[in-house]
């Protein structure tokens, strides 16, 4: 058996499974609402981490998180169905969109934020502690 009719043997039994999986993740990674919240998360997770003595405020009914740093305030704020951070409610940012609901609140020491998205005609929600 040749090299070459070795590997057409192999492409032959094996693509069926390597396509699939090939798709699954191209799925995933084309998901513009996943990629958004983990830039989100991330982004979050910095200014936590940054934050003075870890002050954190939940304001509007859970719908706004704010951290005080040293010389800044960023605010993360739920409103017209977007996602937005300011810093020192200057400008703004606008880091996710298409959100359906957005809430922030205490379970002890960790903060949970949890996302409804909605992305190709329906909707699904994820939870993020801090």
């Amino acid at each position: 058996m040749t090299v070459s009719s070795f590997r057409n043997e192999l492409d032959s039994h094996y693509s069926p499974t390597i396509n699939s999986e090939h798709c699954f993740f191209n799925t995933r990674l084309n998901s513009h609402a996943e990629i958004d919240l983990a830039f989100f998360a991330r982004d979050v997770t910095a200014d936590l981490l940054e934050a003075d003595n870890k002050t954190v405020e939940i304001k509007d009914k859970g719908h706004t998180l704010v951290f005080k740093k040293q010389k800044d305030t960023v605010k993360y704020t739920f409103k017209n169905k977007k996602i937005i951070k300011m810093v020192n409610n200057d400008g703004n940012i606008t880091l996710l969109n298409r959100i359906n609901a957005f809430n922030v609140s205490r379970d002890g020491k960790l903060i949970v934020i949890r996302v409804t998205l909605i992305e190709k005609g329906g909707s699904y929600s994820k939870t993020i502690y801090l």
